[in-house]
């Protein structure tokens, strides 16, 4: 996903990726990837509600239940008003 390593990523094009995420074969680290994108863009209410679901999955690899944990801790450490960023200025 070349848009997570976007300096500014857009709404539009996760957006877009969000929606095929069902249909992919290995959901749980693509919605990781955008639980973490939501989270830089600003959208932490997002980010935290992709979190959770995962930390809900049973079949969660020990790796990306690690990781998960990992942002689910820092979203909470760092709570804001959940408002997304604008984007580049």
């Amino acid at each position: 996903m070349v848009e997570a390593f976007s300096e500014w990523p857009r709404f539009d094009v996760v957006n877009r990726v969000q929606a095929v995420v069902p249909k992919m074969r290995d959901k749980t680290r693509a919605w990781f990837a955008i639980a973490v994108l939501r989270w830089r863009m600003g959208d932490d209410v997002a980010a935290r509600q992709i979190a959770k679901s995962l930390l809900a999955t049973p079949k969660l690899s020990a790796r990306l239940r690690f990781l998960t944990q990992r942002l689910n801790w820092r979203l909470n450490s760092t709570k804001t008003s959940g408002v997304p960023a604008e984007g580049p200025p």
